[in-house]
């Protein structure tokens, strides 16, 4: 499932072309190199309607290995959380990671109003909230709570719904409703004022509440500061190491730079 089709009902995205893609805006590669022997990596790349900035669909295949992460950026100065989706299967293939989250654009032990409002109330149209969907999927038949080994994977992880999936009829089919539902409410949240931007005090007010001796200035800052986080994400993960070993320092950046929408690859 591709988490682009479903925003696009929506928030229609585009094919976005980079200084590394081809005409359709993808970038491709292929190795041989150890560990692999034979892999590829390839990233889609999008845009969209403000606020959303970039969106890239990515693969990352191998010998008993699949993986694929999508992500939609919200722009810079937006509250709005990105929205990610990662799955990825090993071995046999008789389990799939599930990884979804809403990446949060403040800190949620600096600003609890922030977790509130995103993660534990519902947005107006959609069913549930963040957290309902996460102890919905937690009563699926062969839904099994992931931790990862990754302390970095962990500090990033406190709102994402994270588990092991059974890979059978009724684990996909799961999958597929949790994923939907996922997209439902971030979709509800982008309607409901995800355009506002953190130079919108009534914005500000709506999703920080009464952030005491918060200037403008320190929350774009904080805004800037974990957007660059969020999108630099796949430099720390587990893989990473491994990947630029396989494909190349120059490959890798700009595999890496073509899913986070760097300038350095923008036309």
């Amino acid at each position: 499932m591709r988490l682009h089709d479903l925003v696009n009902e929506q928030a229609p995205l585009e094919l976005a072309k980079t200084k590394v893609s081809d005409e359709q805006g993808v970038f491709l590669r292929h190795t041989t190199a150890e560990p692999f022997k034979s892999a590829a990596i390839r990233v889609q790349t999008l845009s969209g309607p403000s606020p959303i900035d970039w969106a890239h669909h990515t693969y990352a295949v191998a010998p008993s290995y699949c993986y694929s992460k999508s992500s939609v950026f919200a722009a810079r100065s937006s509250l709005l959380p990105h929205l990610e989706l990662e799955m990825g299967t090993s071995g046999d293939g008789s389990s799939l990671l599930l990884y979804i989250n809403m990446d949060p654009r403040l800190s949620l032990v600096c600003h609890p109003h922030y977790l509130d409002r995103f993660y534990c109330s519902a947005p107006p149209g959609a069913g549930s909230s963040w957290m309902q969907l996460e102890q919905r999927a937690q009563q699926q038949q062969g839904f099994t709570r992931f931790t990862s080994p990754s302390l970095h994977v962990r500090a990033c992880s406190a709102t994402a719904i994270l588990f092991n999936v059974k890979v059978d009829d009724e684990g996909m089919a799961a999958v597929k409703g949790v994923i939907t539902d996922a997209v439902q409410i971030w979709l509800a949240w982008l309607k409901a004022g995800g355009a506002s931007s953190a130079t919108d005090a009534a914005a500000v007010q709506a999703a920080v509440g009464k952030a005491a001796g918060l200037d403008q200035q320190q929350l774009l800052q904080e805004l800037s500061q974990r957007d660059a986080a969020w999108r630099g994400f796949p430099r720390r993960e587990a893989a990473a190491a491994v990947l630029r070993s396989a494909f190349g320092e120059a490959a890798m950046e700009d595999y890496w730079d073509s899913m986070a929408g760097a300038a350095r690859i923008r036309l």
